[in-house]
């Protein structure tokens, strides 16, 4: 079996060589999701998926990029989910470790988003860094409380997203790998039928390859060790988790 990368970033700032990394995918994966992170990106994301069949996108704009966020690029986002390779709005959110746009500013861009998302009918896929609880707060904000929300590499405690679980899946990168990761003890109380994989690919090389360049196929890291966490097999990991990718995703 075959499983699906649910946040990954194939594009030529990440790869010298996309043609192969998509080959590689292909062979490797069921199907990956290509994340937007700003209008550019989420359109070279657009333009991926319509081209390869195994590729599906998310568009949206990252708190890191918010700092100009305007109803122009909302109109641009709007445009893409059109696409019926486009699955979900994202990566939206939070993120005040790099304190690269005030937090003010992160948070009118992020619920705009949610807004769109909202009104397009798609799953929010959720960037958050050091901004859990303020990202928990305007997610249950009774506005957005039917919104599906996707936690991309989440590395919080389970309490922090517990109050979520009803409408969240709560994603997995290969910090999950790692050997002192608080993601451990999350995964292991959040429900199989809630869990997706992912490797944000190129970044979050899992520990087998910590260091390196990270690559879709490498999921398989963060299965295996969400496996032994669960213990069950892998064969049933890939199941569960590709189960729930199709479901969120519409897939």
């Amino acid at each position: 079996m075959k499983l699906i990368d649910t946040h990954c970033h194939i594009d030529r700032e990440g790869y010298d060589n996309v043609e192969e990394v998509l080959k590689e995918t292909k062979e490797e994966l069921e199907l990956a999701i290509n994340i937007g992170c700003c209008v550019q990106s989420s359109l070279d994301s657009k333009i991926l998926a319509e081209s390869n069949d195994f590729i599906y996108f998310s568009a949206g704009v990252h708190p890191n990029y918010s700092s100009d966020f305007s109803e122009k690029d909302v109109d641009a986002l709007r445009d893409m989910l059109k696409s019926n390779k486009a699955v979900a709005v994202g990566e939206i959110g939070l993120d005040y470790y790099r304190d690269i746009v005030p937090a003010d500013k992160q948070k009118v861009a992020f619920r705009r988003q949610l807004v769109l998302a909202k009104e397009t009918k798609k799953p929010v896929v959720i960037h958050g860094r050091e901004a859990y609880e303020d990202i928990v707060n305007i997610l249950n904000e009774d506005e957005f409380k039917d919104i599906t929300v996707i936690m991309h590499s989440y590395a919080g405690s389970y309490s922090q997203i517990e109050s979520l679980l009803d409408r969240a899946f709560i994603s997995f990168s290969g910090i999950l790998t790692f050997p002192k990761a608080i993601a451990k003890e999350t995964a292991l109380k959040v429900p199989m039928s809630k869990i997706l994989v992912e490797t944000d690919a190129p970044f979050l090389a899992p520990q087998p390859v910590r260091g390196r360049k990270n690559f879709p196929k490498n999921v398989k890291y963060v299965a295996e060790e969400l496996a032994r966490i669960k213990g069950i097999s892998f064969e049933d990991v890939v199941k569960a988790t590709n189960k729930n990718s199709k479901i969120v995703f519409g897939l």
